[in-house]
């Protein structure tokens, strides 16, 4: 998912973050844990 796409994805009225702390961290660990699987 690129950068574009995150924010593209926040607009959506579906959802609303509260915690950009921890969502910040999760996109973190996913993009780590991609690359540790590749």
């Amino acid at each position: 998912m690129r950068l574009t796409e995150i924010f593209r994805s926040m607009n959506n009225p579906r959802y609303k973050i509260t915690n950009w702390k921890q969502y910040n961290q999760v996109l973190i660990n996913r993009d780590s844990l991609r690359f540790w699987l590749n």
